[in-house]
Order: C-alpha cells, then sequence, then structure tokens
C-alpha cells in the first residue's frame, strides 16, 4: 500500500481564482506531491535548477529568489542541495 504525504496545498491558496484556475492548481498540486513521494530527491533537484535559471534571468533580486526557493522547501520538507 503506497503511503500518502500529509502537505499543504501549496498553489490552492488563491481566493479569487477560477473554477478552472483552482482545477489547475489542484491538479499541480497533486503532481508536486506525487514526485514528492516517488523520488523527493529530483524534486530538490528541479527546484536548485529553477533557483538558478532565475538568478540568471536578473528579473528579480536573488535574494528574493531565495525566499521564495527557501519557502517552497520549508513547504515540501525538502533540504537545499549543496554542490
Amino acid at each position: 500500500m503506497r503511503q500518502t504525504l500529509e502537505l499543504p496545498g501549496v498553489t490552492t491558496r488563491r481566493k479569487n481564482d477560477s473554477p478552472s484556475l483552482r482545477e489547475l492548481r489542484t491538479a499541480s498540486d497533486d503532481l508536486i506531491h506525487a514526485s514528492l513521494e516517488s523520488d523527493p530527491g529530483r524534486v530538490a533537484d528541479a527546484l536548485e535548477q529553477v533557483v538558478e535559471r532565475c538568478k540568471a534571468q536578473g528579473r528579480y533580486p536573488p535574494d528574493e529568489i531565495d525566499a521564495a526557493a527557501a519557502q517552497l522547501r520549508a513547504e515540501f520538507g525538502i533540504s537545499r542541495k549543496v554542490n
């Protein structure tokens, strides 16, 4: 029997979403949670790749990107990868 992780909705916390957007956010949560169950290391790697790509694009200050990534790591229960 597969164990289910009890994680809060990461993307579903929007009161003004349309029903279709709410469904999309719920599907995104389900995908993230399933990925965390099957391969948490892959999720951590993907998050770090996104962080580095965002920093390289230069649209947002690196400290804001790091803060957002830290919040996601805390919500997902994953540790930061150190090279």
